[in-house]
């Protein structure tokens, strides 16, 4: 199935189309009225002219920007046209055809349009022309299209002379085109020849492609299949593998010793190669999450605006800046703080345990299947669980690991406040650490003054 772009909703749209994209659905309703050579008409029930118009639309404009993998495209587009269940899929997000003949007509039509706009060379027409060839029940729609255009006597710009794209467009544009055209449409990766479409693994042309191409995953995938292909291809001693030694004497000594252009005994592998390139993109990915944005510098001879020369401006500028500076260094102090307090818990913390192994206060943590659920908070304070794991162990006969998982768990406001009550009187501090409730042992609000 496709995603297209609905160019043409409804029949008054296709009345506004301009050329050829008209005459392509002056064609089309011909065809629901009689087949080409007493073969079936189209059903305008199902097969909709405005979206046949839109898909053949967006196949010509795809194909069109995508000259250096046209016939990858052009098979992708084929295949993924026809719908497997032979049912109409009536839709812009998921449009399909049930039957050969409904893709006849839509390749003829894209054909048409390429042909009337001379977007491509004749050669690629040609190839399109053959491709469908080899479909029988497809052939004779598709021809209908070609005849139509064949009498047709209003070309709409001169006609191309052959291979007139390849003569005057140059390999980097249409390497640009290329990359561009991953990056905008779905490719079947393993269609293409990666061999001829670096150039025979030129390093250049593949850090082109490389930083090209925008989505990562996509990327990933690219470079798997380049890999792919150069493992396959070096096993068979292809060329396109081998350095040219036809160049200067160092290349040519260097050849001679190890002709492969990645592997060998002095050269990196491709591996290594796309590594490293790697290495420099995550990194890159890295710096723009932080999501830091060029400062925009005015022309030289641009004259400064008011606000740039305004004293008063530059006075408020510089107090703002100021009160932002103390904040951010009362916060750091603050911070400082906070966690000098929090290693200081941790400390006093271990030491009880340390001393006191039998006392009372550590019973009960047994007894009322409290110590388990300690686990948590003590994370809060003591964040080094591989530390905190063996201590707690030893003290309670607890598994480790049991432990380690017992840091991220929920305990009660109830539980929270009965451990501040153990610990309440080694260190108030912490008690409120672990409940922030806590108000004091029952034996401390006793002895509190009573306020009237």
């Amino acid at each position: 199935m496709l995603k297209i772009q609905p160019y043409y909703r409804t029949n008054e749209d296709l009345e506004k189309a301009n050329e050829p994209y008209k005459s392509v659905a002056n064609i089309i309703d011909k065809l629901y009225l009689k087949g080409p050579k007493d073969k079936k008409a189209l059903s305008y029930h199902s097969f909709k002219n405005t979206k046949a118009v839109s898909c053949i639309r967006y196949i010509a404009e795809t194909l069109a920007k995508s000259q250096v993998s046209f016939v990858c495209r052009m098979k992708t587009f084929w295949s993924s046209l026809l719908n497997t269940n032979r049912q109409f899929s009536d839709s812009f997000e998921n449009y399909s055809v049930p039957y050969e003949y409904y893709q006849g007509v839509i390749f003829g039509g894209v054909y048409f349009v390429l042909a009337k706009l001379k977007n491509v060379d004749d050669e690629y027409l040609t190839m399109m022309e053959t491709f469908v060839s080899n479909y029988s029940e497809a052939q004779p729609y598709f021809t209908v299209f070609k005849n139509e255009l064949i009498d047709d006597n209003r070309p709409l710009t001169p006609r191309p002379s052959t291979n007139i794209v390849s003569k005057t467009t140059d390999i980097k544009t249409l390497r640009k085109q290329f990359i561009q055209g991953l990056n905008d449409n779905f490719v079947q990766i393993d269609a293409i020849d990666w061999a001829d479409a670096t150039l025979g693994f030129d390093r250049d042309v593949m850090k082109e492609l490389f930083w090209g191409v925008e989505d990562d995953k996509l990327l990933k995938t690219i470079i798997k299949a380049i890999i792919k292909t150069w493992n396959k291809l070096v096993k068979a001693k292809d060329n396109r593998c081998m350095i040219n030694a036809q160049g200067a004497a160092p290349m040519a000594l260097a050849a001679s010793m190890d002709p492969w252009k990645f592997g060998g005994m002095t050269r990196e592998t491709i591996n290594k190669f796309f590594d490293d390139l790697w290495v420099e993109r995550n990194a890159k990915n890295t710096y723009a999450s932080f999501g830091l944005e060029e400062k925009v510098l005015k022309p030289k001879n641009e004259p400064a605006s008011k606000i740039d020369i305004d004293s008063t401006n530059i006075e408020e500028d510089k107090h703002e800046t100021g009160n932002w500076n103390n904040d951010t260094e009362l916060l750091q102090k603050e911070l400082a703080k906070v966690t000098a307090e929090r290693d200081k818990l941790a400390d006093e913390l271990k030491a009880y345990m340390d001393r006191n192994q039998n006392r009372r206060g550590i019973n009960r943590l047994k007894t009322a299947h409290l110590g388990i659920k300690l686990a948590p908070k003590l994370g809060i304070v003591y964040t080094n669980k591989k530390e905190l794991a063996p201590m707690l162990s030893k003290l309670f006969g607890w598994g480790r690991n049991a432990l380690e998982k017992q840091m991220s768990k929920y305990i009660s406001k109830e539980e929270e406040l009965e451990l501040a009550d153990i610990f309440g009187e080694l260190s108030p501090e912490l008690a409120k650490l672990i409940c922030i409730d806590w108000e004091g042992t029952p034996s401390q609000k006793d002895e509190a003054p009573q306020t009237e």
